[in-house]
């Protein structure tokens, strides 16, 4: 048995105090108005006292079959959110990402993306490896945007030329490398 914070918990997972007690690491004032949490990934964000307990404690069920009632909250949670019928939990922001891509494409499609977005940079060109869908980047201002007449630009219709299908997508992202914490 190991301790969090003096608490016995008994799932073996152990913490220093100061680690837990303090601001995170990766919380950072942007300016006087606005602070930036950096949510990118589970390794550069540390669960809090409150969320081990919270995880210890989820009542689970097999997800596939609809039997877990906390994932099924979340799914039902985030449709009402964005106002959808229902909604995908999914292991991964580069799962979810591909998916999206996947509903909006088929194979052939082309998508436009920022030079720096996430899921042309680091996510290995999954929407060509699985999805059969190329890309077309275009630079990105300091400010994490595309300048809309290079998007403009770079949309293709049918028949423009003949061996590529319609344009489908454009990716707005967040993750855009260098720049971060940009919402459009």
């Amino acid at each position: 048995m190991t301790k969090v914070n003096g608490n016995s918990n008994g799932n073996g997972i152990s913490a220093s105090t100061d680690l837990l007690d303090t601001p995170s690491a990766y919380t950072q004032k942007s300016n006087k108005t606005h602070t930036s949490i950096d949510l990118r990934s589970d390794t550069v964000t540390v669960p809090s006292v409150e969320m081990r307990r919270a995880m210890a404690e989820a009542i689970v069920g097999d997800d596939v079959y609809g039997e877990d009632t906390t994932t099924n909250r979340l799914e039902q949670r985030c449709a009402e959110l964005f106002g959808k019928e229902a909604g995908l939990f999914v292991t991964s922001g580069t799962m979810g990402n591909l998916l999206a891509i996947m509903a909006h494409c088929q194979r052939g499609e082309e998508i436009i993306v920022g030079r720096y977005n996430h899921i042309h940079r680091w996510e290995q060109g999954n929407y060509a490896q699985f999805a059969g869908i190329s890309a077309t980047t275009l630079e990105v201002k300091p400010d994490g945007t595309m300048d809309l007449n290079d998007i403009e630009q770079a949309i293709r219709v049918k028949g423009g030329y003949v061996q590529i299908k319609d344009e489908s997508c454009d990716d707005l992202e967040v993750t855009s490398i260098p720049v971060r914490f940009r919402f459009f």
